[in-house]
């Protein structure tokens, strides 16, 4: 049984969305433009706000709002209001100093928050299995990898990296997907450690490893994923299959920046986003919308990994897509 979700946190997360199209906007006119950087505002800065201000806000809170409409909220309202401010404040501050220690201090605090998190979501597992089960297992798992983040960021700068890409895959693929599951009100076909352990595999495989054994994880992630997306309502079911079908070619592909960057947006803006859109949002999208919407996407993804794409074509086809992600957010904000 579902409960009606106040409009509230809804917005929140729907302008989080919007703050983080706009900050991803604007670091591809950066790069033709130069004008922000010759402003003092740093590039990697604006990074690191875009990619905070998406997990922090958008995903994190489409993860609350998703339990709570199953009637087994997360955190209390207060809570999830602090946690919004919190997330605001810290993205604000990464585009202005990046990682420092007041942006460290507010992540410790959004951590802390998914912790609590987490542990609700344990203490009111249900006996009928659920895809939000996955989600203590795998904030578990993800946050082990934060202390050696932090520790090798100044002696090993590109380790460093690389492990933040496996803890952003192990908490996007083991919290916010199955949360997007359990939006669509999925059955669980999969057992929660049998995916949990497959994903954060497939996670740190292929960052680290590119040998017959990367292909190996791949194509069981792959196996998995198909596995636990059949019961995906068919509007998204060729998205989600899409996704477990990319999962197999990871290991067959040298994982560029640029295919890692398009990778990680296709998972985000993709199944996840129209899962929730699908599941969270009161107004119903219209299919001229959502095919606007996943043309653009796909445009956009396309430049990215282009072998020759020009920077200004990149802009270009990123603001049309905002363009079109704006367009549905104003038609589909909540009245009351």
């Amino acid at each position: 049984m579902r409960t009606v979700i106040p409009s509230g946190p809804v917005r929140l997360a729907m302008l989080f969305l919007a703050a983080t199209a706009t900050l991803g906007l604007l670091m591809r006119l950066d790069i033709v433009t130069g004008v922000l950087s010759s402003s003092g505002i740093m590039f990697t800065n604006l990074r690191h706000a875009h990619s905070h201000a998406g997990f922090y806000g958008v995903l994190t809170l489409g993860w609350w709002i998703t339990a709570a409409q199953a009637r087994a909220p997360l955190v209390p309202w207060r809570a999830f209001h602090l946690h919004a401010a919190t997330s605001a404040a810290a993205s604000a501050l990464f585009a202005l100093m990046g990682y420092g220690v007041v942006t460290i201090s507010l992540s410790t605090v959004v951590a802390g928050f998914w912790m609590f998190a987490a542990y609700r979501t344990y203490r009111t597992r249900e006996a009928e299995p659920q895809w939000r089960d996955a989600a203590p297992l795998g904030i578990l798992v993800g946050v082990t990898l934060v202390p050696a983040v932090a520790l090798t960021a100044r002696t090993n700068p590109a380790f460093s990296r690389e492990l933040a890409h496996v803890f952003i895959a192990i908490i996007l693929f083991c919290v916010f997907i199955p949360a997007a599951w359990q939006a669509l009100g999925m059955k669980r076909a999969v057992p929660v450690a049998v995916y949990v352990v497959t994903m954060a595999a497939f996670s740190v495989a292929s960052v680290f490893s590119t040998g017959p054994e990367g292909l190996l994880v791949s194509l069981l992630a792959s196996a998995v994923m198909t596995a636990a997306v059949r019961h995906a309502p068919k509007p998204l079911l060729l998205l989600w299959y899409a996704l477990a079908a990319s999962l197999a070619l990871t290991a067959l592909f040298p994982m560029t920046a640029a295919l890692r960057l398009a990778s990680i947006h296709f998972v985000i803006l993709g199944p996840v986003l129209c899962s929730f859109a699908i599941a969270l949002l009161p107004t119903r999208i219209s299919r001229a919308a959502g095919a606007a919407y996943l043309m653009t996407l796909l445009f956009m993804l396309a430049a990215i990994v282009a072998p020759t794409h020009a920077p200004a074509m990149v802009a270009a086809v990123s603001a049309l897509f905002a363009l079109t992600l704006f367009n549905i957010l104003v038609r589909a904000w909540p009245s009351r």
